[in-house]
């Protein structure tokens, strides 16, 4: 999302060094709303409290479900709202961050099996 605002402010404010576009701008600011909306719903219904005789796994289908229906819902409603959108530059930042969602996670489970070694 920090991406998205300085994408934002470099294209409003002409002093980014690299030419970016108020479209690609916005593209990137889009692309970063349908990528953390969706992954904050998941957060909040995963971080619920599990009831006693549970194992949970209802709360994270429900999460994923969620998350699943509010990102069908944030590519409608950019897709409908932004006639101008550049889809290359909105395609390449949601899966760079869809990307990063896997690859954190993944590194440093890594690094903390690494360490008890």
């Amino acid at each position: 999302m920090v991406l998205s605002v300085l994408a934002l402010i470099a294209g409003r404010l002409d002093f980014c060094p690299v030419d970016v576009s108020e479209t690609a701008a916005l593209s990137v600011a889009a692309a970063g709303a349908v990528c953390v909306i969706p992954g904050l719903y998941l957060l909040v219904t995963s971080t619920r409290q599990i009831a006693k005789g549970t194992t949970g796994l209802g709360l994270a289908l429900k999460g994923e479900a969620g998350r699943f229906a509010l990102s069908a819902i944030g590519f409608v409603v950019v897709f409908v709202q932004f006639r101008d959108l550049n889809a290359l530059v909105f395609f390449g930042v949601f899966i760079a961050l869809q990307a990063f969602n896997v690859i954190v996670p993944l590194l440093k489970a890594i690094k903390r099996r690494n360490r008890y070694q």
